[in-house]
């Protein structure tokens, strides 16, 4: 089969989504497809064009770079890379059989590969990595009105047109099921993990004092994270020399915590800059847990694939989610962690304290848990059945 994956961001690129792409690619090429990876240019100074990396042919769109924190230039990049992806499977009519496109550009990028499918006879599969606009409307992020309701209905006939549908959880697969809005496949295939021990240095300050017990929050400050709740339990905590609460990371509700631990007064509180992934880890390798956080209700649109840095990391987990979801069940059960509902500092404060005490002897369950639940092999397997699935399907249409 012919398939071309439409991503954001791959190879050499870090991270959860880029490492996972390419693992996926290179492993249907060993199958004998034919895999096409198109994806904007790394920077303005990259060439644009056409590489072999590792049997996979990466197609390098070049596009003007993004502005971080510009909404409107976020908004450009998103339009122009949804319309260079048009125009390449348009032009390359009928060279692929299957497109695998992700959600980032949310809604826009699938729109394009949704409107080219019939033109250039293929099907696609809808990787889900968050579910869009719900999240967005759920955060506060976006408000109902005229927008919202195109948007959603340009995102119904995404996934509704998919040949597949793939999501990161349990909880998103329930939310896709319940509206009831498409008969294709739903598989839940979460991020894996490829494994890498580096351990690069970074500036002694963003590490932490010796004798102090730290729990880490890193990735994107967002307001669907619900982080006032963790600058809350570190109040609680403030008389506890031995803790100290970092985040590590950037994002919209970064300024609003920074001036909320300032006002505060909590020397227990640290803020550590957005670092590439190999210093990243070199900081969590140092921390002792690592904090999964969502506001109430996210976890039916979302799945934050911050708990692969940490479990690679070797970190046990907090997770703060609501009560009987995919990712608090997943901790608990485990063993590898700990979980609380959002919304509750004193009961964060509370379990932040017992892992104090017994986070080195849950060492084991969090590797156990980064080989069952996070490794390739069980994701590739579920990738691979499901483009068989869809192959079969094909192969009876024409027959």
């Amino acid at each position: 089969m012919r398939v071309a994956i439409i991503i954001h961001s791959y190879w050499p690129d870090r991270g959860p989504i880029p490492s996972t792409t390419r693992a996926l690619a290179e492993h249907l090429v060993t199958l004998g497809h034919t895999v096409t990876v198109v994806t904007p240019t790394r920077s303005r100074s990259s060439a644009s064009g056409l590489e072999n990396v590792a049997g996979v042919s990466v197609r390098r769109v070049r596009i003007p770079r993004r502005w971080a924190g510009r909404l409107a230039a976020r908004g450009l990049h998103a339009a122009l890379f949804s319309v260079r992806v048009a125009a390449h499977v348009l032009w390359r009519r009928r060279s692929y059989d299957l497109v695998i496109v992700s959600t980032y550009p949310p809604i826009l990028l699938a729109a394009a590969v949704r409107a080219c499918a019939a033109w250039a006879r293929y099907r696609y599969i809808y990787h889900l990595q968050d579910l869009n606009p719900e999240a967005a409307l759920h955060s506060g992020v976006m408000r109902s009105g005229l927008r919202s309701r195109l948007l959603t209905r340009l995102e119904t006939r995404n996934r509704t047109s998919a040949a597949g549908l793939v999501v990161l959880s349990q909880d998103m697969a329930a939310t896709l099921i319940n509206s009831g809005h498409s008969d294709a496949p739903i598989r839940v295939i979460n991020n894996f993990m490829v494994s890498d021990s580096s351990n690069v240095e970074v500036p002694p300050e963003y590490l932490k004092r010796e004798g102090v017990f730290r729990a880490i929050f890193a990735g994107n400050l967002g307001l669907v994270q619900g982080l006032d709740n963790v600058v809350e339990a570190a109040r609680l905590l403030l008389d506890n020399g031995d803790i100290e609460f970092s985040f590590m990371g950037s994002g919209f509700a970064e300024e609003s915590l920074r001036s909320h631990a300032q006002e505060l007064g909590l020397s227990n509180v640290t803020f550590l800059p957005f670092l590439p992934e190999e210093q990243a880890q070199t900081v969590l390798r140092d921390a002792d847990v690592g904090i999964i956080s969502l506001m109430e209700g996210i976890n039916q649109f979302a799945y934050p694939s911050k708990i692969l840095a940490y479990l690679e990391a070797g970190l046990p987990l907090l997770a703060v989610a609501d009560r009987g979801s995919d990712l608090a069940d997943t901790v608990v059960e485990s063993g590898a962690g700990l979980a609380c509902p959002p919304g509750d500092p004193v009961a964060l404060a509370g379990l932040v304290e017992k892992l104090a005490r017994t986070a080195a002897s849950r060492s084991s369950a969090v590797d156990q848990l980064a080989n069952r639940r996070f490794s390739s092999g069980p994701a590739l397997l579920a990738w691979t059945s499901l483009i068989e699935e869809i192959d079969m399907h094909l192969d009876r249409i024409s027959d």
